[in-house]
């Protein structure tokens, strides 16, 4: 996870879009093996035929987890995730489903770590597998993991549109400075199977104008635990 110039992780930690308020346990509690949820099963679209899928995520060991899903007419797939949020925070790996990217169907978004923030990955349905999507790029990130962040002096998160048909997203990196918000929006569009980047803007906002960009924005997360 990216170093952050700010206080570990508080009680008050709350992303926009409804992603986790850890736990007073989160700041120094001995740390979980697995997830009191051994097996995790939600009915969501993944495909994008219309119809819901059964996804099912059970841990494997103490942080790895299988991802399978079965399609309402009868496709299987699965991925495996290593995850350690069971010990940085004491929940379970699954967050939910969304419709990120400009493709028909549900991505799967997993917890992997938290700190600071979190680190997610994103599973998605490619020709009857489950793939990761790699995140927009921004600064240091890597190539598949998505970082959110809700403090009072640092905001990493994403905000999703679309526009003339075309999915857009602006990856967000925002630090406190005095009354204002400053740092740097990267936009991506979904073109040819991933995002790509079209513009790299730094910033200088309000707090009302930062305030559009907190979490997850612009989607609505569904099947949450």
């Amino acid at each position: 996870m990216r170093p952050i110039k700010t206080a570990v992780l508080i009680a008050a930690l709350a992303l926009a879009a409804g992603l986790l308020v850890p736990s007073a346990q989160a700041a120094g509690a001995a740390p979980h093996t697995l997830p009191a949820v051994a097996v995790r099963t939600v009915a969501v679209d993944v495909d994008g035929d219309a119809v819901a899928d059964t996804v099912t995520v059970t841990p494997l060991a103490a942080t790895s987890y299988s991802v399978a899903v079965q399609t309402a007419d009868g496709e299987v797939a699965s991925a495996t995730v290593h995850s350690t949020i069971a010990g940085d925070w004491g929940v379970e790996p699954w967050y939910g489903a969304a419709r990120l990217d400009g493709v028909r169907g549900h991505e799967l978004l997993l917890l992997t770590s938290g700190g600071d923030g979190v680190m997610f990955r994103v599973l998605t349905w490619r020709s009857g597998t489950l793939v990761l999507e790699g995140a927009p790029r921004s600064l240091a990130k890597g190539t598949y993991d998505w970082y959110l962040a809700d403090l009072d002096q640092v905001r990493f998160g994403y905000r999703f549109s679309t526009r003339d048909g075309r999915r857009f997203v602006k990856d967000v990196e925002l630090f406190a400075s005095g009354s204002r918000w400053k740092g740097t929006i990267v936009t991506s569009v979904w073109k040819a199977g991933a995002w790509r980047r079209t513009a790299t803007k730094k910033v200088s906002l309000t707090a009302s104008q930062a305030a559009a960009y907190r979490g997850l924005a612009g989607v609505t997360v569904v099947a949450k635990p």
